[in-house]
């Protein structure tokens, strides 16, 4: 199970709120229903929570692309069979293929993602032969043991309960020898608009809603490798920051790029409402500026 209390950059008052919450989250038991936290995500990458995540690509692409680049910058994929862990709509699939891949594939546990991503591999002419797409279950069960060369997941093991799933599952589907690369979530990732959400958020309905995103450190992405088997271990670490004209802006992104999975607690009837007081707190304290920190791991599976 991931840590209890918040593991990233908040200011000092909203990160003493939010580790309360948590804190009564355990008190009351909800803390360790893993099984919600997945349904909160998934749900919230259907489009089931709000329809921000269908402008995915149009607000968020250009950042996940740059993510992409700087995580297969690691690896050598020409001439590889590839999966890709948590796919969304591509971004690291077709950075691979362009890269010389053999073939790639986009596995995720939502629909609307591999609908997206299905749809960018036929405007950018991919054939069977190249790209296949796997919806997957809670894990990536579905898909042959040792099937791959190099397994990558971007952008996930920070959204999922349990932290060892993705490297262990990625160990598992490479061949001896095989790459593994991770790109996840840092300390001081998004910071900015998570806690200017976090101040504005209605608390009556978060109240004791464990928070379910875990921001990682190199250390503890290095040891995720590790016990997962794999060798030669590497990490590396990378902050930019993007630049909004308008704080309307960047709460838009905010709400794409994180699927607004966050109102799982919040009635659906009571969302449009709750949006607009997040919307005027992000403009109220001017957030115009969000951080991106990622942390890069990776390493090759050990022989038996």
């Amino acid at each position: 199970m991931a840590p209890l209390f918040w593991t990233g950059k908040l200011s000092a008052p909203i990160r003493l709120l939010a580790n309360a919450n948590c804190l009564l989250s355990w008190i009351t038991g909800s803390a360790g229903d893993a099984e919600a936290m997945k349904r909160h995500m998934k749900s919230g990458y259907e489009g089931e929570m709000s329809d921000d995540v269908r402008r995915y690509d149009e607000l968020c692409l250009d950042q996940y692309s740059q993510i992409a680049h700087a995580l297969i910058d690691g690896v050598d994929v020409d001439g590889l069979d590839v999966v890709d862990i948590g796919c969304g709509t591509g971004a690291v699939a077709f950075e691979c293929l362009a890269r010389g891949a053999k073939s790639v594939m986009c596995a995720d546990v939502s629909e609307l993602m591999l609908d997206y991503c299905r749809e960018n591999a036929r405007e950018r002419s991919y054939g069977e032969d190249r790209i296949a797409f796997q919806l997957l279950g809670e894990t990536s069960g579905q898909l042959e043991s040792g099937r791959f060369d190099a397994a990558l997941s971007s952008m996930v093991l920070g959204l999922v309960p349990d932290p060892e799933a993705i490297p262990s599952d990625a160990a598992r589907l490479v061949r001896p020898g095989g790459l593994v690369g991770v790109a996840t979530h840092g300390p001081e990732y998004d910071w900015e608009p998570t806690d200017a959400a976090f101040r504005a958020i209605p608390k009556r309905y978060v109240l004791g809603y464990r928070i379910e995103f875990w921001p990682q450190s190199e250390a503890l992405i290095r040891d995720l490798l590790e016990r997962a088997g794999m060798t030669d271990v590497r990490t590396a670490r990378r902050k930019w920051t993007l630049d909004f004209s308008d704080p309307g802006d960047a709460f838009d992104f905010f709400c794409a790029s994180s699927a607004a999975f966050w109102y799982a607690k919040i009635p659906s009837e009571r969302r449009e409402r709750a949006a607009a007081k997040l919307r005027s707190g992000f403009r109220r304290r001017g957030v115009d500026r969000v951080t991106h920190d990622i942390v890069f791991g990776y390493g090759r599976k050990a022989a038996p």
